[in-house]
């Protein structure tokens, strides 16, 4: 469901890796979804994917200035 029109017209099997933290988001969200609805994990009022995106690692590099 994630590869996209223009993804299966160049003949990719997979999304892109350029969209590889979105596509690992949409896979999180929705194992969560379906954990919630199965039983066997908690729902809360804050959305699934607002508690998986809390928990996503983010490159945040200090910038350096030569002295």
């Amino acid at each position: 469901a994630q590869v996209t029109a223009e993804e299966h017209a160049r003949g990719l099997l997979f999304p892109s890796v350029d969209r590889l933290r979105s596509v690992s988001l949409a896979v999180a969200v929705g194992a969560g979804e379906q954990a919630i609805e199965e039983g066997v994990a908690e729902a809360t009022e804050q959305s699934v994917e607002a508690r998986i995106a809390a928990h996503v690692w983010d490159v945040d590099y200090p910038e350096y200035v030569p002295v």
